[in-house]
């Protein structure tokens, strides 16, 4: 079972509270990510962006100043 923390857990809850899908929620919700990058790819869809527009803000090898960069 996947731990999530607090900030995690709160970014997730607010997905579904704003209309996110299940699928865009299942996609930023992995333990792996940190905050920002859960916040990054977030944003994105919440702002229309398409899987592909925000794939690369999935990668947990990237810092969140990573993503504000791609």
């Amino acid at each position: 079972i996947p731990e999530f923390n607090k900030k995690q857990m709160m970014k997730i809850r607010l997905g579904f509270e704003v209309g996110l899908t299940i699928d865009q929620v299942k996609f930023y919700a992995k333990p792996e990510l940190d905050k920002y990058q859960m916040d990054e790819i977030f944003w994105g869809f919440k702002n229309g962006f398409t899987f592909e527009q925000v794939k690369l803000l999935a990668n947990p090898e990237f810092d969140n100043k990573g993503c504000r960069e791609h």
